[in-house]
């Protein structure tokens, strides 16, 4: 049996430390990036055939040692519904021309009828891996036992057209595409998600925002210093001297920092006194005098 490709986004995190970074670095032999170890996975499990036939797309990217708590991928992966699945006509489907309908005999609740069904579409696939969706496919073929007799296979009557187009109901859940592959991958990448996307959809391109936290071990830090030196980078800029050239992709360099923060370990956001005396309006008290 025949199973479709669909679009997905994975939402997956790690401990970057072990890692030379997210990108894979292909042909290089000190290589132990999180997408070598991904991509592993991916075809072990069977999910995919190759990276190049996958239509894979990142969201970001992180450098050796970096860690990732909501990092994204989208690709095309191994769905549970097979490529010739169908299901009956909805009400919401009159109409549409882009919907295909024929009528097909199909074997419900022990009784051999005829109904209007329809080919499964991308929308129509399970949008998760808990709650099952009921399909029409067809019977499993069985193997054919070796005949000795060759008189009596030739003999043997040809299928008929009610046998070749009798389809049977099979409830089917989506794969549970996490579970697979952190069975699959080293404790420190852990897939914590997945959901169906469109197939224009790009994990890097379609992003709308990104969230970035940085750690950094308190010591004689200058946290006033800190705080002013990130207010200066709010805003709209121009970031081309500070990134890898692709003007074959990248055309546009501006990007917006719509909010910089120093949070202490407490979870407080540190302000500088002289800043909380403005925005209290110089703590002075008009009512008294």
């Amino acid at each position: 049996m025949t199973y479709r490709q669909r679009h997905i986004a994975l939402k997956f995190l790690y401990n970057g430390i072990p890692y030379t970074g997210l990108a894979e670095n292909v042909g290089s032999e000190s290589d132990n990036s999180i997408e070598k170890h991904l991509f592993a996975a991916l075809t072990k499990s069977c999910l995919i055939t190759s990276r190049e036939s996958a239509n894979y797309s990142r969201c970001g990217r992180t450098d050796k040692g970096v860690s990732a708590f909501g990092q994204v991928i989208a690709l095309c992966v191994k769905s549970a519904v097979p490529v010739n699945a169908m299901m009956e006509q909805s009400a919401n489907d009159d109409g549409d021309d882009d919907v295909e309908v024929t009528e097909v005999t199909v074997k419900d609740e022990n009784e051999t009828v005829t109904k209007k069904m329809k080919c499964v579409q991308d929308v129509d696939l399970p949008r998760n891996s808990v709650n099952a969706i009921s399909y029409f496919v067809p019977p499993k073929q069985k193997k054919k036992k070796k005949q000795n007799n060759t008189q009596e296979s030739l003999s043997s009557p040809p299928p008929t057209s009610t046998t070749m187009t009798l389809l049977q109901p099979k409830t089917i859940t989506e794969l549970n595409y996490p579970q697979m592959l952190n069975n699959l991958l080293p404790p420190s990448i852990r897939v914590v998600g997945w959901s169906p996307v469109s197939t224009e959809f790009s994990a890097r391109f379609s992003c709308s925002h990104r969230i970035y936290r940085y750690y950094f071990v308190r010591s004689n830090l200058n946290l006033d210093d800190m705080y002013r030196a990130a207010k200066l980078m709010e805003g709209d800029h121009d970031f081309r001297n500070f990134c890898k050239m692709n003007c074959e992709q990248v055309y546009n360099f501006r990007r917006k920092m719509h909010q910089l923060r120093i949070v202490r370990s407490d979870g407080v956001e540190h302000v500088p006194k002289e800043e909380e005396e403005e925005e209290g309006g110089g703590g002075g008290d008009d009512s008294k005098m």
